[in-house]
């Protein structure tokens, strides 16, 4: 029963420090296929206070997004980047659904 409780405790404190995305594919961002694209940057700069805040603030230790093409790999990217700039600790994960999901076209 302690187990229990204590497995319990563990998997809601990896839970706390979690953060995962979801968002929308490109055509529905303005047709921002790449990530040098303005709105990509956009909202890349909108998105990268947010992810500090939740890391100084919060705690934040993972970041898990799913890898689609549109915000989910503009959110990877972002934490990317902060992983290699000031805070190579956290994790950034990448959730994917399927085995082949690199090759599926829309």
């Amino acid at each position: 029963m302690e187990r229990r409780r204590s497995e319990q405790r563990e998997l809601e404190e990896f839970e706390r420090k979690t953060v995962s995305f979801t968002g929308h594919r490109p055509n529905k961002l303005g047709n921002c296929y790449s990530l040098t694209d303005e709105r990509s940057k956009y909202i890349k700069n909108k998105l990268n206070p947010v992810l500090v805040d939740l890391i100084k603030n919060d705690g934040i230790e993972r970041f898990i997004s799913g890898g689609a093409i549109g915000f989910d790999q503009i959110a990877f990217w972002t934490v990317q980047g902060l992983k290699k700039t000031n805070y190579p600790s956290i994790k950034n994960i990448v959730a994917v659904p399927f085995k082949n999901q690199a090759i599926k076209m829309d």
